[in-house]
């Protein structure tokens, strides 16, 4: 642990016209503890994990965070470690800190609501994502949707905007690798993962995997004609998989009896819908608005992609509807005098 003093000694400079001797020597008596619990531990990177506590401090220290705060960043990560005892920091920093640190363990998914806490959660996650590259895609898509709807904004909220926009640029920026391009613009993921909400649970997963190999391994050129025709043959794969369950045999008769029901009822709701033109554009049109409006929040090329791809399915689906069920469709005026 040779290498300790001069992963320290530029953050105690840069607190040193700031802090007190006193919580200079607090930060580097928390740099050692923190030191000492992390020896041997690699990031995924590679890095001695002692990196990344340090760097977390320094971010701390760098928008003007107090002493309190910059030692709870160097020790964020020991609540999480195994044989985590509290009382040995509590006498050596106080309650403040470790009440801190622990709420940031006990965060998880969910920002607690204390701003000192969320403050810290967001460099901390400014340190991860500026290295997200060394975790699972998954892992990154999921990091990355969580940065830019729930933590950003809490970034403005406090008045962070230099993290909230480094935040909200490294996000997006790995969900755009992540995604490629087709034709200039960033793959629908949103379309992606709508789609996959019409598939029965257990096969959600299986088929986005499927649907992410397949288009790595496509030309850019070709790639919007393959998201275009998996859209559009969405409510088809939906009703494949669907069917198979209803279709059990082993399903209780009373089961069968009360879907035969609703499906009866749905289906003259459907008829209704389908011999107008306008009707069915009615109950789709603002759901369409809805999602566009939600993805231009993050990004207009999104938007784009959805107002491109979504309409079309939607439409050719509504017209293999009508050729199923034998209807024609009329304006909703000669619909209704009938």
């Amino acid at each position: 642990m040779d290498d300790r003093p001069s992963l320290i000694e530029p953050l105690l400079d840069r607190l040193a016209g700031v802090y007190s001797g006193a919580e200079l020597g607090l930060v580097r008596q928390a740099y050692e503890v923190a030191a000492r619990r992390h020896d041997g531990q690699l990031r995924k990177s590679g890095d001695p994990y002692i990196t990344h506590p340090v760097a977390v401090a320094t971010l701390a220290a760098t928008v003007g965070l107090g002493c309190h705060l910059v030692c709870a960043a160097l020790l964020h990560d020991l609540p999480s470690e195994p044989g985590y005892d509290p009382a040995p920091l509590r006498a050596e920093f106080g309650d403040d800190v470790v009440s801190l640190i622990e709420a940031i363990e006990a965060s998880g998914a969910a920002v607690p609501w204390d701003d000192r806490v969320i403050t810290l959660k967001l460099l901390d996650r400014l340190h991860n994502m500026r290295t997200i590259e060394y975790l699972d895609e998954d892992k990154q898509v999921l990091r990355s949707r969580h940065t830019l709807d729930l933590l950003v904004p809490h970034a403005q909220r406090l008045g962070h905007d230099v993290v909230a926009d480094e935040l909200q640029a490294l996000a997006r920026h790995r969900l755009r690798t992540l995604a490629g391009t087709v034709d200039g613009v960033e793959r629908p993921w949103h379309v992606l993962w709508l789609g996959s909400i019409l598939l029965p649970r257990t096969a959600r997963r299986r088929y986005l995997e499927e649907w992410s190999a397949e288009l790595q391994f496509l030309p850019d050129q070709r790639r919007a004609a393959f998201i275009r025709e998996l859209v559009r043959g969405l409510p088809r794969l939906c009703v494949a998989l669907r069917g198979s369950i209803w279709c059990d045999a082993r399903a209780p008769a009373a089961l069968h009896r009360a879907v035969d029901g609703l499906a009866g009822a749905g289906l003259a709701t459907l008829r209704w819908l389908l011999r107008s033109k306008a009707r069915p554009w009615a109950f789709l049109a603002p759901a369409v608005a809805w999602i566009t409006l939600r993805t231009a929040q993050d990004d207009l090329g999104d938007a784009l992609a959805v107002l491109i791809t979504i309409p079309p399915a939607l439409a050719t689906g509504i017209s293999r509807l009508r050729d199923h069920l034998g209807l024609t469709a009329t304006h909703r005026e000669d619909a209704d005098r009938r």
